[in-house]
Formats: C-alpha cells, sequence, structure tokens
C-alpha cells in the first residue's frame, strides 16, 4: 500500500496480488452483468447496475476492496470501531479514445478506482483537489 497526500485528502493505492488469476473470470461476469443491466434498463449501456458487489463470483474482488479500505483506515488511525458496508459498486466499459468527465462522489466516504485492462498508452487518472476555492482559475 502506498498513501499519497493530495490536497486535504489522502490517497492509497493498493495491488491485487491475486488479480491475474481471476482476470478473466471478472471480465466474463462484469460482461454479464452489462448485458443484464442492458436488458433490465431497456437502453445500450456499457455499465452496470450499482449492484456488482451483490455478485457472488466478484466475492473475492470486493473482499480486495474493503480490505484495502480497512487497512487505509489503519494507516490513517481511524479504525477504531468501524465497521464498513459498501453501498454500491459498478463497472463500466469503455473503448478507445472513451474517457470520464471530471465528476465527484458525494455522501461517500470512500471511492475507488480499479481497472480489469488498461492499454499502454492511455492516459492515467487525475484527481483534482476537492476544495471549489482552488478552482478559480481552473482552465
Amino acid at each position: 500500500m502506498n498513501i499519497l497526500q493530495l490536497f486535504p485528502t489522502s490517497l492509497g493505492m493498493f495491488q491485487y496480488e491475486a488479480f491475474s488469476e481471476a482476470v478473466e473470470i471478472y471480465r466474463a461476469d462484469i460482461g454479464e452483468a452489462i448485458q443484464e443491466h442492458a436488458l433490465n434498463s431497456g437502453r445500450t449501456t456499457s455499465q452496470t447496475d450499482h449492484l456488482l458487489h451483490h455478485r457472488p463470483v466478484l466475492r473475492p474482488l470486493i473482499d480486495f476492496f474493503m480490505d484495502s479500505v480497512m487497512a487505509y483506515l489503519i494507516a490513517e488511525k481511524s479504525s477504531a470501531g468501524l465497521r464498513l458496508r459498501m453501498q454500491s459498486c459498478w463497472a463500466t466499459a469503455m473503448g478507445r479514445s472513451v474517457g470520464l468527465d471530471m465528476h465527484q462522489h458525494p455522501n461517500s466516504h470512500f471511492s475507488g478506482a480499479f481497472y480489469l485492462e488498461v492499454e499502454r498508452n492511455c492516459q492515467p487518472i487525475i484527481f483534482r483537489d476537492p476544495r471549489p476555492q482552488n478552482r478559480m482559475f481552473d482552465f
């Protein structure tokens, strides 16, 4: 685990050791979840619903996420007596030259990003200072 101090927020970076053995299983289950969401919503989508953390096949991955948050809390000396519960989890399949606009996750104590596959020349994830006064000259 690496913890970076960004703005008023710390960022924890974790490595999932069992990833290479499980990536194809996760990719297939997430693909099924995207198809199910498209059928249930009646529209074309490249995203799952927000209940991905309830899928049994993904349980080891969700456990990794939860263990990572606990390790972060311990490192930040904030874990005493806490019981964590994941509220929502979703996946998005993105093709080449597709990205996300800057956004926030309001009412989230913790947010995370996990990549199943990344092309070598893709742009890195960018974090911006969430304090609005620091965007006075945001071009």
